[in-house]
């Protein structure tokens, strides 16, 4: 069963991801600039910028009804979530060497 939600809920939800992603992206300034102790750090900050491409795209999608088109995306999005899950377990800095070398 397949639920309808209205304009306004569409435009809200939409809304809300753009405000994520905003804020997504001011962390990831915020850190190239202030936290530079670590230089594995970008594999982190990479896959952060990642997320935030491919929400940016699922947000257009489904303000323009494309939900479809969507759901790729969203499993991409779900696919980096987990890298960065498992890049953030432990052993960072070896782990952050392979993503950024290998």
């Amino acid at each position: 069963m397949q639920e309808q939600y209205s304009r306004n809920d569409i435009k809200l939800f939409c809304s809300l991801i753009d405000e994520i992603v905003s804020k997504a992206e001011w962390i990831i300034e915020r850190s190239m600039i202030h936290n530079q102790n670590n230089q594995f750090e970008i594999a982190a900050l990479l896959s952060i910028r990642q997320m935030t491409d491919f929400a940016d795209g699922v947000s257009i999608l489904v303000e323009k009804q494309s939900n479809d088109s969507a759901i790729p995306i969203v499993r991409s999005l779900f696919e980096v979530s987990v890298g960065l899950e498992y890049l953030l377990q432990e052993d960072f800095d070896n782990r952050a060497k392979k993503i950024l070398f290998f």
